[in-house]
């Protein structure tokens, strides 16, 4: 948050302002949802949409096994699932005067910025398959 400094009555509203140089931490999500799903790259030219395959539980057993009699017989099923894959993103409009742009902390500042915009995307969108 700025600080501002009150300047006689002319410049614009930006050049009466005095900005402290450390700009303010942001408060972060830790990212758990992510961590147990199975990750993998789908092929070039590989469409999209991906296909898994998963055995469903089988129930427990309830009945105690007696001898000379054969257990009952369980046939565990296999589900498909297909999901398709979708891609999010923007364009950044960013201008800063700078002569040396590559070395300005702001660029640095603002890379860190959108990486964390990309892991809250993610996030998002996590917590939207599970509902």
């Amino acid at each position: 948050m700025a600080t501002q400094r009150i300047v006689g009555g002319y410049g614009t509203t930006e050049s009466q302002g005095f900005y402290d140089k450390l700009l303010l931490l942001r408060a972060v999500p830790r990212m758990v949802h992510g961590q147990y799903g199975r990750k993998g790259t789908i092929p070039a030219k590989g469409g999209v949409t991906i296909s898994f395959r998963r055995f469903e539980t089988i129930a427990a057993s309830t009945t105690a096994l007696t001898e000379g009699t054969p257990p009952s017989e369980t046939n565990p099923s296999i589900t498909l699932i297909t999901t398709t894959i979708s891609q999010y993103g923007e364009r950044l409009l960013a201008v800063l005067k700078s002569i040396k742009f590559r070395e300005h902390p702001l660029w640095t500042i603002l890379s860190q910025v959108l990486k964390r915009k990309g892991a809250t995307t993610k996030q998002w969108k996590l917590k939207q398959c599970l509902g």
